[in-house]
């Protein structure tokens, strides 16, 4: 309770004494002063005059008492959970390689010159033909390389020594690749070029020449021996002086 309700309360049952007060007074006026009043009252019509004469009680007038606020934790609403989603977890997807690069394209290599076999010493190749030496061209050439110029040096020496009156032949031949014809003409042109350039040395001025031109008729098929094949077949004819 709090100090002005207290208050309104002790002013209240001061009130109330006042009144009782009054009402025995007003009853017992009459029996000690008669005729003070003119008649004497009767204790009904005293009770109603002091009824009316009591003050009215006052109202207290003031806030409402309030009672402490319960103090304590708040109580806290359960948050609702949603429902966990069922079935596998999805996977994160795997990172991805980084796709090869691809090689820079390399030059290509220089090729190196075919090797050319050194010439052969004379051979018989049956009782009338000595081999006295083979030049060798590069693929659809007929023209004398160096190469090509040192073997005919070296054969030079070979044909300054034979009887006069020997006739040497020149057997034109070309590689399989190619169509007939072509290695034909090919390998005509090859043996003619040797013979301009053994011409042109006094070593062979008594000697005689033949021209034959067999083309890719005698040539492998073994690509490892196609260099051997592009070549001018030098024999001399022995029964022929």
């Amino acid at each position: 309770m709090t100090v002005r309700g207290l208050q309104a309360a002790i002013v209240g049952c001061v009130a109330l004494g006042v009144a009782d007060l009054v009402l025995i007074a007003g009853w017992l006026a009459p029996a000690a002063y008669p005729g003070l009043e003119g008649e004497p009252r009767s204790p009904s019509s005293v009770a109603s005059r002091s009824a009316s004469s009591t003050p009215k009680r006052p109202t207290p007038k003031g806030p409402t008492p309030k009672g402490p606020t319960p103090k304590g934790p708040t109580p806290k609403r359960p948050t609702p959970k949603a429902p966990a989603p069922k079935g596998p977890a999805p996977k994160a997807p795997a990172p991805k390689a980084p796709a090869p690069k691809a090689p820079a394209p390399k030059a290509p290599a220089p090729k190196a010159p075919t090797p050319v076999p050194a010439p052969s010493a004379p051979t018989a190749s049956n009782t009338h033909d000595v081999t006295l030496g083979q030049i060798y061209f590069q693929t659809g050439s007929y023209s004398l390389d160096e190469q090509a110029n040192k073997m005919l040096r070296a054969l030079l020496e070979k044909l300054r020594v034979l009887p006069r009156g020997s006739v040497v032949e020149l057997r034109g031949h070309a590689d399989v690749r190619g169509e007939a014809d072509f290695n034909r003409r090919l390998s005509r042109l090859r043996a003619i070029n040797v013979r301009l350039y053994l011409r042109r040395f006094s070593a062979t001025d008594h000697l005689r020449f033949r021209i034959r031109h067999l083309g890719s008729r005698d040539a492998s098929q073994d690509p490892r021996r196609w260099a051997r094949d592009r070549r001018v077949h030098v024999v001399h004819e022995r029964g022929s002086n």
